[in-house]
């Protein structure tokens, strides 16, 4: 029976005894070969409570209050008390043939005679102090007959009684594991199989008789380990004979370790000791042999062999470089102490080998980087992969240039940096209709045969003009169109700004431009971003559409007169005025306006005309100039400067223009190199575009703008292996001769444009 004594307990002045361990006691067993175990009965109440003192061990029950007179389980001070008493009785057998351990005793001798004497000499001392022993103690027996457990409780105390053998059972953590998942405090009771199954081999194991013997202080121990998914198991030898077993199951953290970490998790224990590493065949190494996997073995022997092989590559290595040489010396004599000898070898901070120079340190390059298990990682982890067993003087800066001219990362990775290239802003017009641009916007439901609509807009006054164009409009219907809509009100234009359609580069084109006076100003190669105010007027356009549509989307040519009306009244932000205002001299009439006329009467000023027409285009003009300051200011901050001289190599990015172009189909664009090259620069065009020698099988003009190049750098490995893998653009349609490159700017792709 056990009382709650938690009140008396918090009173009680506390008797700071240390009980020993149990694991302690065993260990002074050595050299015995004879051993009897004794177990008091009833061991605390064989003590008798203090006189005067039975009052305060006082129990209520339903039948009464009573008294203790012997000592009662539950009192803060029973276990040292009772410790204190064998220590009386027994003191002056301890650690000769005599431990003890609360109720327990064990003695211990070396011969048969010897142990019958001690025997003797124990149960006199127990007679004369009125102790007594129970006749048989059997702790195996009882798991032996241990039903199996319903419910929590009934689990932990099994396990708790078990526990008490764990010591001589090989793998116990791994055997109980399944039983001791069930203790955890968000699990549902469920006796699986593997419960029923680990319940029962424990019980086995604790019937089956031990191996172990114990330890003698005089002889050198060995360490044994073993690892599984879940547990790690320990076994302390001598002489062949195991010790102890010792087990326990593993974390979260390390049940992801590989095997040889869990098995080295012993080996970091180990640091603080004095121990010796020796090599120990298969054929004799049994006990391990079984306990360990024979993948882990494997793995483990092939590592060996790289390990040794690669020493060898070091010291060969070390007697070519004399500095090596000389630093080891400078080590020896205490010179340098950052690093530190093992066996001929040099080692730095965190057990690095220190490489000698040479074509070693270019080998382990090649593997951290170019090696398939690495992946061509980037300058950091290309140094972190190699900084974790290696060191040499300057690696970090011998890792950048290394991966800085690997040909394979330069083709296919995208630089992470600002775009290159500054803001090259379009000259601004002196009037209007100096210089305009043109493109076409595709994707409308055909209409009257009309599927497109041609866009021009005056780069001065932001003027548009929207015309619906036919299906097939080639060349010819185009040149009509321009002229009808916008010639014959406006006159021709200086220069003419396009996206490179086809339309705009044919020969027919080319030729009446020429014969009017007109030069064609194309966008740079490859590069369509030059016409970005149309491609604004575009989005406005479509925006307007969606305002108005039917749901047929049948009236949309119906509404290209409107929608040219609505863009040109409204106050552009470059100018500070209306397009109309500064490409026909006046503001027209609106509705309202009409409507308040007509109620006024006539009046001469009704409408007042602007004094100076020059006044206004020169204002308009100054607001151009400064909001190109504005944008080349805001736009400059996502760019880059980039310049290269001409004999310089660069690497082309693979754009989408120029994936249209490509002609084989089976190619998947998402493995192909995401650059080309490397290619020669011959001539620099504009501020920001380059011409560049190309190879035949590249069918396009050679002039790029910055942002589409980069540098190349030059392999300083000459060892290494370059790219062998297939050009990946083979062009199957030449471009048309550029005249001269203006700028980019980003397109936002709202709708397929051409």
């Amino acid at each position: 029976m056990c009382v709650d004594y938690r009140a008396l307990n918090k009173v009680t002045i506390k008797n700071k005894y240390s009980i020993p361990l149990a694991a302690e006691l065993f260990d002074r067993l050595s050299k015995a070969s004879y051993f009897t175990k004794l177990d008091l009965r009833s061991g605390y109440w064989q003590v008798r409570i203090a006189a005067g003192d039975e009052g305060k061990t006082t129990c209520v029950t339903q039948y009464g209050s009573y008294e203790f007179l012997v000592m009662p389980f539950g009192l803060t001070n029973a276990p040292a008390t009772f410790c204190n008493l064998m220590n009386d009785v027994m003191f002056d057998y301890f650690d000769t043939f005599v431990v003890v351990y609360l109720d327990d005793i064990v003695v211990y001798s070396k011969t048969l005679t010897e142990h019958e004497k001690h025997l003797r000499l124990v149960f006199q001392r127990l007679r004369e102090n009125r102790l007594y022993v129970k006749p048989e103690i059997c702790k195996v027996q009882a798991i032996m007959e241990w039903s199996v457990p319903t419910k929590v409780t009934e689990l932990r105390s099994f396990l708790g009684l078990a526990n008490y053998y764990r010591r001589f059972i090989k793998g116990y953590s791994k055997m109980m594991s399944p039983l001791t998942d069930l203790l955890k405090k968000d699990n549902q009771w469920d006796w699986s199989m593997q419960c029923q199954m680990a319940f029962e081999s424990l019980k086995e194991a604790i019937s089956t008789e031990p191996v172990l013997r114990l330890p003698d202080l005089d002889l050198p121990f060995e360490v044994q380990t073993d690892a599984s998914d879940r547990a790690l198991g320990r076994v302390l030898v001598q002489e062949g004979h195991p010790v102890v077993f010792e087990s326990r199951k593993l974390n979260n953290v390390e049940q992801r370790y590989s095997t040889h970490e869990k098995e080295m998790i012993v080996v970091e224990f180990l640091a603080d000791f004095k121990f010796e590493w020796l090599h120990r065949p298969g054929r004799h190494n049994t006990v391990a042999d079984a306990l360990s996997r024979r993948e882990v073995i494997a793995y483990i022997t092939a590592l060996l062999e790289v390990i040794f092989d690669f020493n060898e590559k070091i010291k060969q290595a070390a007697e070519q470089d004399a500095a090596y040489g000389k630093l080891k010396q400078q080590v020896k004599e205490g010179v340098i102490r950052r690093y530190w000898l093992e066996g001929d070898l040099l080692v730095a901070k965190r057990g690095r080998w220190y490489v000698p120079a040479g074509g070693l340190r270019k080998e382990l390059l090649r593997e951290t980087h170019d090696a398939k298990w690495a992946g061509h990682p980037g300058e950091e982890r290309t140094l972190a992969l190699l900084a974790r067993s290696y060191y040499w003087l300057k690696m970090g800066e011998d890792v950048q240039a290394y991966v800085k001219s690997c040909l394979v990362c330069q083709l296919d990775k995208t630089e992470r940096k600002k775009v290159a290239g500054l803001l090259q802003p379009l000259l601004i017009p002196e009037k209007p209709w100096e210089n305009i641009s043109m493109d076409f916007i595709t994707g409308f439901p055909k209409v009257c045969d009309f599927k497109f609509v041609f866009v021009v807009v005056d780069g001065f006054s932001k003027y548009v003009v929207f015309i619906p164009a036919h299906d097939a409009c080639p060349a010819e219907e185009a040149t009509k169109l321009f002229f009808s809509n916008v010639v014959k009100h406006f006159g021709l234009p200086r220069d003419i700004v396009n996206d490179r359609d086809t339309r705009f580069t044919g020969k027919f084109w080319d030729e009446l431009f020429k014969l009017l006076g007109s030069e064609l100003k194309f966008s740079t190669t490859n590069h369509p971003q030059t016409d970005g105010q149309t491609e604004r007027i575009n989005a406005l356009l479509e925006e307007y559409l969606k305002h108005y549509v039917t749901a047929t989307q049948k009236n949309w040519v119906d509404l290209m007169d409107t929608a040219q009306l609505c863009c040109n009244l409204q106050r552009s932000s470059a100018t500070g005025m209306s397009p109309f205002e500064l490409a026909i001299g006046v503001q027209p009439r609106m509705p309202l306006e009409v409507a308040k006329q007509k109620a006024r009467g006539n009046s001469p000023t009704t409408y007042k005309m602007a004094q100076s027409r020059q006044k206004m285009l020169d204002e308009a003009q100054d607001s151009l100039e400064k909001a190109v300051r504005h944008m080349k200011k805001y736009a400059d901050r996502d760019r880059r400067p980039l310049e290269f001289q001409v004999g310089d190599k660069v690497l082309l990015k693979l754009t989408p223009q120029i994936w249209k172009k490509i002609s084989s189909k089976t190619r998947q664009r998402g493995l192909i190199s995401k650059y080309d090259g490397p290619f020669e620069v011959i001539k620099r065009v504009g501020q920001v575009t380059y011409m560049l020698k190309l190879p035949e099988r590249l069918k396009l003009h050679p002039t790029f703008h910055v942002s589409f190049l980069k540098p190349y750098h030059d392999d300083l490995n000459a060892e290494r292996v370059q790219t062998k893998r297939t050009p990946p653009l083979v062009m199957k349609q030449f471009d048309r001769e550029i005249v001269k490159i203006l700028d980019h700017r980003t397109r936002a792709h709202s709708r397929k444009n051409r």
